[in-house]
């Protein structure tokens, strides 16, 4: 199926620079810890825990950064892991608590977008 013209419209690209790639991959690291890079590895029982102490980590982190460009490559990375390595969204424990890192992401994902494209370090023509 081919994309409509309002479809099209709507689709955004963010260019990976060698500097955000490396926050991506600080943040995949944080999540995966020594797992980071292989291609294909053992979840253990406990990923989900893994998930949420990498989180605690991360809002440090998050907190003490002020530019706002590398806080939007931090968001955008820990994300990204989150994402790829999907896991922990469904193999946790009872009463977790993950609901609770992902509307701190959401909420963080707000905070940073804000910001204009400038501030965040993209460039508008994507």
């Amino acid at each position: 199926k081919s994309l409509s013209k309002q479809e099209v419209e709507t689709i955004r690209l963010l260019i990976v620079t060698p500097k955000r790639k490396k926050v991506m991959n600080d943040m995949g690291k944080l999540i995966l810890g020594p797992k980071f890079g292989r291609r294909q590895f053992n979840y253990g029982p406990s990923f989900w825990y893994t998930v949420l102490r990498s989180y605690a980590s991360f809002k440090k982190s998050f907190a003490t950064e002020k530019d706002v460009s590398v806080r939007l490559d931090m968001l955008f990375g820990f994300t990204y892991y989150l994402l790829k390595h999907p896991r922990w969204m469904t193999h946790h424990g009872r009463a977790w608590g993950g609901e609770k890192m992902v509307a701190g992401l959401a909420t963080r994902w707000k905070q940073v977008l804000k910001h204009s494209p400038t501030e965040l370090g993209l460039d508008e023509e994507f």
